[in-house]
């Protein structure tokens, strides 16, 4: 009984600091988006928006990355992963929008990276978790 309710506690603290994580990368794009559509309004050119969506998509993993590597509590480190894959994942999605089984392989690809090395890094159940939280939010955003 006793570990049930362990798993289920993790399983509640890893959606809630998903749900965070996803929040605030979403609040960051949108800032983001709205400074830069500013900037490029005024230089009459769009071509900086999609650059800056791939960098920051591709920044968040790299975040992800080396917060993998600190000494943060596990459940805070799957949290994080779920926000900047799916960040990762959305921001491909939305520049590849024509090219949809592109952007299924790709996303294919991140996810099954992620699995090997969640897998390899021998991690608690719940990094699988937020990898499963990252793809239903890259789905419901695209």
């Amino acid at each position: 009984m006793k570990n049930i309710s362990i798993i289920i506690k993790n399983g509640l603290i890893v959606t809630g600091g998903s749900l965070v994580s996803l929040a605030v990368a979403y609040g960051i794009y949108v800032f983001l988006f709205l400074t830069v559509r500013e900037m490029a309004i005024q230089a009459g050119t769009f071509d900086l928006i999609s650059k800056v969506r791939i960098i920051y998509g591709i920044s968040a993993i790299l975040i992800c990355a080396l917060i993998y590597r600190t000494r943060l509590i596990d459940w805070i480190k799957a949290s994080v992963l779920a926000g900047a894959l799916a960040t990762m994942m959305i921001s491909i999605g939305v520049q590849m929008y024509e090219f949809k089984p592109f952007f299924f392989a790709i996303m294919i690809l991140a996810v099954g990276l992620s699995v090997y090395l969640i897998h390899r890094m021998d991690l608690p159940w719940y990094h699988y978790y937020a990898i499963l939280i990252s793809i239903l939010a890259t789905l419901f955003y695209l």
